[in-house]
């Protein structure tokens, strides 16, 4: 007998109609419409009643389907973890790291299908994080200036403009052959802007020649910024 999907309803009709009416299983089966319905299945459903006051078994009780993992959720979470703590490995190190782990040996596709299929991730291009970049002093920061209305607060930024950031530095050729072309003599300067921001606007904005420096920035601070 092939596998049947009944509705809680007509589960509850059925064991109603067999234990409180006692009618025959020809009776409800003809009533309810249920053809492949065998005492087998009956009894089935009043054990599981009698056990959880339910017909709808719970899912987490469920034997898994098909073909049994090779490995098991345990490894998966410790990829996980290897990631989590380098996101550059390549499979082969995945895979020499889960072996030593749980002694399990197993090829590249597979170790690919985990990370696609189980773990959801895939592989993309990284964002470089600076060293000295803390989380904690991130944190530190926030709390200390989370008193101060949001108007107090000036945020600036430096960037530099040079003449030769606008040269073309791609060019088309055949295949096999290296594109070429001609560089006029110059003797580019650097343009440094700081521009200071609020929430109301453009606040100041300062441009020199060259970068900025430390003592610089402090003179600009002193005497541009705070006499505003």
């Amino acid at each position: 007998m092939g596998f049947a999907k009944y509705s809680p309803p007509l589960k509850l009709s059925a064991l109603r109609m067999s234990d409180l009416f006692d009618l025959p299983l020809r009776t409800i089966k003809n009533y309810l419409g249920l053809p492949k319905l065998c005492n087998r299945t009956l009894s089935r459903w009043r054990h599981l009643f009698i056990e959880t006051h339910t017909v709808i078994p719970n899912p987490q009780n469920y034997q898994q389907r098909g073909r049994k993992r090779s490995i098991a959720v345990d490894g998966e979470i410790f990829l996980e973890g290897c990631l989590m703590d380098n996101s550059t490995l390549y499979r082969s190190e995945l895979r020499l790291k889960l072996y030593h782990r749980t002694g399990i040996w197993k090829s590249l596709s597979s170790i690919q299908n985990i990370l696609n299929d189980r773990l959801e991730m895939s592989c993309k291009q990284t964002r470089r994080l600076h060293q000295k970049r803390s989380a904690k002093k991130r944190a530190e920061f926030t709390y200390r200036i989370a008193h101060y209305p949001p108007y107090y607060l000036v945020f600036a930024d430096e960037s530099c403009v040079s003449q030769r950031s606008s040269e073309r530095r791609n060019g088309w050729a055949r295949v096999g052959q290296r594109p070429e072309r001609v560089v006029a003599k110059i003797n580019g300067k650097n343009y440094s802007c700081l521009p200071f921001v609020t929430i109301t606007g453009l606040m100041q904005c300062v441009v020199k020649v060259g970068s900025f420096k430390r003592k610089q920035f402090i003179w600009v601070l002193r005497h541009l910024v705070v006499l505003l």
